[in-house]
């Protein structure tokens, strides 16, 4: 497979996004695309802050990605927050990685 395409349009981000900002970026994910993006919550954070989870696609393998393991590493959520969208947009993408 060549990604080049997809990491050709990865944003040159400026900022990192708060967890407001990311949270309110996963609901207008899928209410954008209600047919390829389901959000539920995962869990609590220990602060009692919901856990987003978002389930993209319908493939028969499946993929766990996550972003956040620790507060000072904040590139991971930028991380998810282009694939996240890229998946959602990108229905050929999706069928191509065969992914859920």
């Amino acid at each position: 497979m060549n990604f080049q395409h997809v990491i050709d349009k990865v944003p040159d981000y400026k900022v990192f996004l708060t967890v407001d900002e990311m949270d309110e970026s996963t609901r207008k994910l899928a209410e954008e695309f209600p047919d390829a993006v389901t959000v539920f919550e995962a869990g609590k954070s220990r602060d009692g802050h919901p856990i987003q989870c978002i389930k993209i696609g319908e493939g028969p393998k499946n993929a766990l990605c996550f972003a956040c393991p620790h507060p000072n590493e904040p590139i991971g959520a930028m991380t998810m927050e282009y694939l996240s969208r890229a998946l959602a947009e990108d229905k050929a993408l999706r069928d191509e990685l065969g992914f859920t």
